[in-house]
């Protein structure tokens, strides 16, 4: 699965891509998917350089809160959204 959104500056992309099991299907609704993200896992995660720092620096993650949630940090709060709850 791939999700991406543009950083605060528009001038590039944050992005991750998780990978789906080989037994397993992936589903992407028109709302971001992938949870938590372990970049240390490379096998089953990649990411944009700027996924963690770009977080941080905007106060909305930092490297004491655990694993980054990419929907919690970078979505506008789609499960909260009349239309998508």
């Amino acid at each position: 699965m791939f999700v991406e959104t543009a950083d605060k500056t528009k001038s590039s992309a944050i992005w991750v891509a998780q990978r789906v099991p080989d037994d397993h299907v992936g589903v992407v609704p028109n709302v971001f998917v992938v949870r938590e993200v372990n970049l240390t896992d490379s096998f089953n995660f990649l990411g944009s350089a700027n996924l963690h720092s770009r977080a941080e620096a905007e106060g909305l993650w930092k490297p004491s809160d655990g694993l980054l949630d990419f929907t919690g940090v970078y979505s506008d709060g789609e499960y909260a959204h009349k239309y998508y709850s």
